[in-house]
C-alpha cells in the first residue's frame, strides 16, 4: 500500500496522466515546465532543457537546429520536447522564452542600471561605489566568524588535493585562490570548463580531498553537480556564496558568505576577494613553515626559468640548486627571508 500511495504521490508530483503521458499546464512558465517534468525526461531531452534553463538568454533565439547542434542531439529532440512540455510545437516554446528572456533582463540587470537609487551624478556614482566597496568588505568580516575562516583553513591544509570550482563571474575569485593555494601549500586544481572535462578530473577524489564551490544568484548548476561529485565520493565540501540557502550550501560542511550587491548590473566582487585574502592570511598563518618553504620553491624556479618575474636585485639559485629543491625538496638558501611575499 505504501508503494502505491509514493507512486501516486510521483506522479501528481510531475504531472502524469494514468498513461504515463506528461500533462503539461498549458499556463506555466516554461522554466516551471522544466522543473516539473525534468526527471522523467530522456537522456537527450535532458540536455536541451538544462541548456534552456542554463542559457536562456542564448537558447531564445537560437532555431531547434542550432540548440540541438549546441548539446550533440538532432533537431527532432527538441521539437519533441517542445511538445511533451505542452506547446503546439517549437515556435511556440520559443516565443514564450523570447518573452520570458526580455522580462528577466528588464526585471534585473536594466531595471538595477536605472535605478533610483542609482546616483545620476557621475561623482556622486563613483563615491556611492567606492562606499558600498568598502561595506561589502566589512560585510565579509562580519557574516563570517573568525572561528568558521579558521576552520576551513584547517580543513584546506589536512586536505591531500584541493579543487577550486568557479564558472561565469565567479571564474576570476575561483583563479584567484586557486593560483595562490597551490604556490603556498600545493595540490590544488582550478576546475573550469575551459579546461578540460571537469567531471572527468574529479574522478580520483578521494575522502582525503577538499573542494571549494564558488557561486552566487543564478547558482551554476554545474558547480553544483560536481561538488555533488565530490560529496558522493566522500571528500569535504566548502562553499562560498550569498546565501546560506543557496543550493551550494546544502551540500557543505563549511560555507562563508559575502555580500555580492553593487549598485548597477552584476556582482560586486570585492567582499569575495577581501574574504579570499583573509583566508589565505590565516593559511600562511597557521602552517608558515610550509608555505615558506614552498614560497621559496617558487622563488627558486622562477628565478631560474622566468627571470622577468623575480626582481633584479634578488639573489639567484643556479640549475643545479633547482634540482636538489625538486629531488630533495630542500630550500635554495640564498634567498632573502622575504623572497616569498613577492609572489603573494
Amino acid at each position: 500500500m505504501a508503494a502505491i500511495c509514493c507512486i501516486i504521490k510521483i506522479k501528481d508530483y510531475f504531472g502524469i496522466s494514468e498513461s504515463g503521458k506528461i500533462m503539461a499546464d498549458e499556463n506555466a512558465p516554461i522554466f516551471e515546465r522544466i522543473r516539473k517534468h525534468y526527471g522523467i525526461l530522456s537522456d537527450a531531452k535532458s540536455k536541451v532543457a538544462r541548456f534552456i534553463l542554463e542559457r536562456w538568454d542564448e537558447a531564445s533565439f537560437f532555431s531547434a537546429a542550432k540548440i540541438g547542434e549546441a548539446v550533440g542531439v538532432s533537431e527532432t529532440v527538441v521539437i519533441r520536447l517542445a511538445s511533451e512540455l505542452g506547446y503546439s510545437g517549437y515556435p511556440e516554446m520559443q516565443q514564450e522564452l523570447q518573452k520570458l528572456a526580455m522580462a528577466i533582463l528588464q526585471s534585473t540587470i536594466v531595471k538595477r542600471l536605472d535605478s533610483k537609487s542609482v546616483p545620476k551624478d557621475y561623482d556622486s556614482l563613483l563615491v556611492s561605489s567606492r562606499d558600498r566597496i568598502a561595506k561589502n568588505v566589512d560585510r565579509a568580516f562580519g557574516l563570517n566568524p573568525l572561528q568558521a575562516i579558521t576552520d576551513v583553513a584547517t580543513e584546506l591544509l589536512k586536505a591531500a588535493n584541493r579543487y577550486v570550482i568557479g564558472f561565469r563571474a565567479s571564474h576570476g575569485p575561483a583563479v584567484c585562490l586557486s593560483v595562490n593555494m597551490n604556490q603556498m601549500i600545493g595540490n590544488t586544481h582550478l576546475i573550469s570548463l575551459g579546461l578540460g572535462d571537469p567531471y572527468d578530473r574529479l574522478r580520483n577524489v578521494t575522502a582525503r580531498d577538499i573542494a571549494v564551490g564558488i557561486t552566487f544568484h543564478k547558482y551554476s548548476i554545474h558547480t553544483k553537480d560536481l561538488l555533488q561529485m565530490v560529496k558522493d565520493k566522500g571528500g569535504k565540501i566548502i562553499s562560498i556564496t550569498d546565501d546560506l540557502l543557496a543550493p551550494v550550501s546544502q551540500l557543505s560542511d563549511h560555507v562563508l558568505l559575502v555580500d555580492t550587491q553593487g549598485f548597477s548590473f552584476g556582482h560586486s566582487h570585492a567582499g569575495t576577494m577581501a574574504l579570499i585574502d583573509i583566508l589565505l592570511e590565516a593559511i600562511a598563518f597557521l602552517d608558515r613553515p610550509r608555505v615558506r618553504t614552498n614560497l621559496a620553491r617558487t622563488a627558486q624556479i622562477l628565478a631560474v626559468y622566468s627571470n622577468k618575474d623575480v626582481d633584479a636585485g634578488a639573489t639567484r639559485c643556479r640549475p643545479r640548486q633547482i634540482r636538489e629543491v625538486v629531488i630533495r625538496k630542500t630550500r635554495c638558501t640564498n634567498l632573502p627571508n622575504n623572497q616569498e611575499e613577492e609572489f603573494r
